[in-house]
């Protein structure tokens, strides 16, 4: 499998890294859920430098599985959440939660399912 070239991948700035920011994005966003594969909580932290770039978080506990397994989600869930960002204007920051079920989920389902969950929250549905 080729690397991806440098403006594919998902930057680190993009990224939310620290247990507290998970913590505060869990407490105070608002939690969308429905679906059986994932959860998503959305909301904008104080620590964010003004207007910076959208941040994503992604939990995936050994419940969904095995490292190769959780990866694999994880791995989903990032490209996923990149293609639908630059696609619209988002302003806040991601958490997405995935549950047991998305381990035995096709790569085409949890993307199905993801860009439903986005879409709700941007108040498209589809």
């Amino acid at each position: 499998m080729p690397n991806p070239t440098r403006d594919e991948r998902f930057p680190r700035a993009a990224r939310l890294r620290k247990r507290r920011q998970f913590l505060a994005l869990q407490d105070c966003g608002r939690r969308v859920g429905g679906g059986k594969l994932f959860v998503l909580v959305t909301g904008l932290l104080g620590d964010r430098e003004s207007r910076g770039p959208v941040r994503l978080g992604v939990t995936v506990s050994k419940k969904v599985g095995g490292a190769v397994v959780r990866t694999r989600v994880k791995r989903c869930v990032r490209e996923t959440f990149r293609k639908f960002a630059t696609e619209g204007a988002l302003e806040s920051d991601w958490v997405v939660i995935a549950r047991p079920a998305a381990a035995a989920a096709s790569a085409e389902t949890c993307r199905q399912e993801l860009r439903q969950l986005f879409g709700r929250v941007r108040g498209v549905r589809g």
